[in-house]
């Protein structure tokens, strides 16, 4: 008796012009490939690329995973303004491509729109890519995983007026990440790899979470506007 394996390869959707996720004339199957492919499903991988942007514009867009940048150019995730949109990203975000060092990711949020996605990298370890992630108009960021700033490219974080969500026990960049609006860590160990010089918003460390300072400070320049700690029925949050 022989066991055959069954595996399902993640389909491909790549962005062929700059348009609305929910529109087919947006993807193509292949990279530079005719428009008309399905809007992308929870099981595909998306790539935006070829200097175009993709606008999220309903509240459950979804893929497996998503990369910012490739072909030897920009590619830019934005939301629309209204209706909370709303994209899961079931696997990794990556932000720059490692295609090229002129393949830069962007991600630009409006107020109410929300990006949840397991991991996210902001430039990689292989070029210098660029990252940029920008809540000036707000917005909700949560990464249930690990959050990185990779390689020798600028990255650019404008904390604005939206929320990072974090829930995983990880260490937060040293030089990328030091100033927040919103900060919620809601489960695991969030350590800063260094000083948070400004939460201008709420400081919220969940029920089961834990904030570790290390050797850090938070709120040299600007303190939190409000602390808030929350009690669980066997552990309670902690900032350590």
């Amino acid at each position: 008796m022989v066991a055959i394996a069954s595996t399902t390869a993640m389909a491909q959707r790549y962005a062929v012009a700059t348009g609305i996720w929910s529109s087919t004339s947006t993807w193509a199957t292949t990279s530079g490939g005719a428009a008309g492919a399905s809007v992308p499903t929870s099981s595909d991988a998306v790539t935006i690329e070829r200097g175009y942007t993709v606008t999220v514009d309903f509240p459950n867009a979804v893929c497996s995973t998503l990369t910012l940048g490739g072909s030897g150019s920009t590619g830019t995730l934005g939301f629309v303004t209204a209706g909370n949109p709303t994209l899961t990203v079931s696997g990794a975000v990556q932000v720059g491509a490692t295609s090229a060092a002129s393949a830069r990711g962007t991600i630009t949020f409006q107020n109410g729109s929300n990006l949840t996605c397991n991991s996210l990298a902001m430039g990689n370890s292989t070029n210098s890519a660029a990252s940029t992630i920008t809540m000036t108009s707000g917005g909700t960021l949560t990464i249930n995983g690990t959050l990185t700033a990779l390689g020798t490219g600028t990255h650019t974080w404008t904390p604005g007026t939206g929320s990072m969500v974090l829930g995983s026990t990880s260490t937060l960049p040293a030089g990328t990440f030091s100033n927040f609006n919103n900060l919620t860590i809601f489960a695991g160990t969030t350590t800063l790899g260094a000083a948070i010089t400004t939460v201008s918003g709420t400081l919220t460390v969940d029920a089961g979470a834990t904030l570790a300072l290390a050797t850090f400070a938070i709120g040299g320049t600007t303190a939190p506007t409000g602390v808030r700690l929350y009690c669980g029925a066997t552990r309670g949050s902690s900032i350590t």
